[in-house]
């Protein structure tokens, strides 16, 4: 029983430390109290609340310290003993969110609502991640029925309209498309026609979070200060 007081002490060194903003400090006294319950106390009856809440608050300086990787770890240890174990559940959830494994950190609040209908985090929490999930899904349907759009070969016509600047807004085709658009005159392509044809392509590329970082319609240098820009914010 000294040697669970002096764990609860330690323990109490490292939630000042944690209060006053130092997560660092306050995870490794963490770790000391926990190696010292691990070692001498866990045959007490109050060892494993004790060993839940020490794991919970090291995951909870992980997550402030953004180490979500480590907190994922952590919590998954408590919830291996404990799967009731509403905090550990949450904060999983949170660290899954960080490590935009959205579907995962629904799976969790979902835990965490079910067991705590009350829990107002867990349900703000779960809002916002089925709120970006919908917008996922969207964004990629959008992009699939551009792909799929592509793979069919899709051309212009009549009644496709011509951009603002004068250029044709899309312009492909597959073998089973005709060898010309309709737009296009025969009589362009003989070889005293007098028309000259001028083609131009625009290239734009993007990071995964939709940055650009080409764009050929902008000026030379526009990006790379744009990029500048952000980087001194």
């Amino acid at each position: 029983r000294d040697r669970m007081m002096e764990v609860l002490k330690i323990k109490e060194q490292a939630n000042e430390k944690f209060r006053a903003g130092d997560y660092f400090s306050a995870k490794c006294l963490y770790s000391g109290s926990l190696e010292m319950l691990e070692r001498c106390c866990l045959h007490l009856d109050r060892a494993d609340g004790v060993w839940e809440g020490i794991k919970n608050n090291m995951a909870l300086c992980d997550l402030k310290r953004q180490e979500w990787g480590r907190a994922v770890e952590t919590t998954s240890e408590i919830l291996q003993r404990n799967a009731k174990n509403t905090k550990a559940l949450y904060r999983r959830g949170v660290a899954r969110i960080g490590q935009n494994k959205l579907k995962d950190a629904r799976e969790d609040l979902e835990s965490v609502v079910e067991l705590e209908p009350e829990n107002a985090d867990a349900r703000h929490k779960l809002a916002e991640i089925l709120k970006q999930l919908r917008a996922n899904r969207t964004a990629e349907k959008e992009q699939a029925d551009k792909l799929r759009g592509f793979l069919r070969g899709e051309r212009i016509d009549d009644t496709v309209p011509i951009t603002e600047d004068g250029s044709v807004r899309k312009l492909h085709g597959n073998e089973n498309s005709p060898l010309f658009a309709s737009w296009i005159k025969r009589a362009w392509l003989e070889e005293k026609s007098g028309v000259v044809g001028v083609l131009t392509c625009h290239v734009v590329m993007k990071t995964p979070a939709g940055k650009e970082l080409l764009n050929t319609r902008k000026p030379p240098g526009a990006l790379s200060t744009e990029l500048g820009a952000t980087a001194m914010q």
